[in-house]
């Protein structure tokens, strides 16, 4: 980034006139090569989270143990179900 991509601006309170802090603002250009990299950044964050994520949980798919539950006529309950639609107003 050069050294004159950038502006260097103060903050003012309109009603006293007083300084109120600076702000920093850059060129598009690098702005959009900021942003670009930012998101590089995330990217390859994201991939890692996603990678170790997997690995733990490929882990803990090799504990996982199979268990055979025979069904008996004693062990099944069916419960009636009841829905209820009630419409909703989201103009408010």
């Amino acid at each position: 980034m050069a050294d004159d991509s950038f502006t260097l601006g103060a903050i003012v309170d309109p009603a006293t006139g007083d300084r109120l802090g600076e702000v920093l603002t850059y060129a598009p250009e690098d702005r959009l090569a900021m942003e670009r990299e930012q998101l590089l950044d995330l990217e390859s964050d994201l991939a890692r989270d996603v990678e170790e994520f997997g690995a733990r949980w490929d882990a803990a798919a090799i504990q996982i143990e199979e268990l055979a539950i025979g069904l008996e006529r004693s062990n099944v309950r069916v419960e009636p179900l009841k829905l209820l639609w009630l419409p909703v107003d989201d103009s408010a």
